[in-house]
């Protein structure tokens, strides 16, 4: 027979597993991600207590402002806004651009679209595109710096040169994820 203090002892002890198998062991957290397309995703905790959840942007968890179906669709710029836009770019030896924007507007900027050319020695235009780069984790906030970048699909010689152009961008009022 079992003595009542070896059954307190088990029962203090099969309480304490239980608590840490609660409370710090996985963690009060469950983790998983929100696809955002394009081959992009945003990691998402969730709390396995309340069930509140919290999406992982570059600057901290931070709740999710709005459901995906009430999202605020972009609009295009106003000429207005398109010159608060400002930035500088440049052009590795892979192709890759990369450009970083400030955002002089009070909306979220989701995308913007550049013109690049490119040049040879004669100043004769060899390429003439145009390239819609999106923030990688969430829009550029209002009065802001962001990193934008993508890869051209081409390298330049050396004897080109190239230049670009903020062509156009698309904003929204309200912080949404893509």
């Amino acid at each position: 027979m079992i003595s009542p203090k070896s059954a307190v002892l088990w029962a203090s002890g099969l309480g304490a597993v239980i608590v840490f198998a609660l409370f710090i062991w996985p963690t009060a957290y469950r983790y998983d991600h929100m696809e955002l397309g394009a081959g992009r995703s945003l990691p998402v905790r969730i709390n396995r207590f309340t069930g509140f959840a919290e999406v992982l942007y570059p600057s901290g968890w931070k709740a999710p402002t709005q459901e995906p179906n009430r999202a605020d669709p972009a609009r295009d710029l106003t000429p207005d806004d398109l010159q608060k836009l400002d930035g500088r770019a440049s052009l590795d030896r892979f192709g890759k651009f990369e450009f970083d924007l400030y955002n002089g507007t009070n909306l979220y900027v989701k995308e913007v679209t550049v013109e690049v050319v490119v040049q040879d020695e004669h100043r004769k235009e060899i390429l003439r595109r145009l390239y819609r780069i999106v923030p990688q984790f969430a829009p550029a906030s209002p009065l802001r710096s962001d990193h934008l970048e993508t890869y051209l699909g081409f390298v330049l010689a050396p004897n080109q040169h190239w230049n670009w152009r903020l062509i156009a961008a698309k904003g929204t009022k309200n912080l949404t994820v893509f």
